[in-house]
C-alpha cells in the first residue's frame, strides 16, 4: 500500500467512525432538540427562583443582623451614659467635699 493509499484509508476510517457515532448519539438521544430547549428554560426559571429566593432570605438575614447589632450599641450607649452619670456624681461629690473641706480650714484659720 502506498503512502497516500494510507491517508485516504485513515480519513475514510475517521468519517466512517464519525457518520456512526453521531447516528448512534442521535438513536439514543434522550429527547428532542425541542424538549431540551423547554428544559433549559423551565431549569432557568427555577434558577431565578431560587436566586430570588436565596436573596430574599439574604435580605432579611442581613436586616436581623443589623436590628441585632443596633440594638447592642443601643446598649452600650445607655451602659456609657450610665457610667458618665456616675462617674459625674462621684466628681461632684468629691469637688462638693472639697469645698466643705476648704471652707472649713478657712473658718478655722481665719476666725470670723
Amino acid at each position: 500500500m502506498t503512502r497516500g493509499n494510507e491517508g485516504t484509508r485513515s480519513v475514510l476510517w475517521f468519517v466512517s467512525g464519525a457518520m456512526i457515532g453521531a447516528g448512534i448519539a442521535l438513536l439514543f438521544a434522550p429527547q428532542s432538540g425541542r424538549q431540551t430547549r423547554r428544559d433549559f428554560g423551565r431549569m432557568g426559571r427555577i434558577a431565578r427562583n431560587k436566586a430570588e429566593e436565596i436573596g430574599l432570605q439574604m435580605r432579611h438575614s442581613l436586616m436581623e443582623l443589623a436590628d441585632d447589632i443596633s440594638d447592642k450599641v443601643q446598649e452600650q450607649i445607655d451602659r456609657g451614659r450610665e457610667w458618665t452619670d456616675k462617674a459625674a456624681e462621684q466628681v461632684q461629690g468629691a469637688v462638693e467635699t472639697g469645698k466643705r473641706i476648704v471652707r472649713q480650714e478657712l473658718d478655722r484659720i481665719l476666725p470670723s
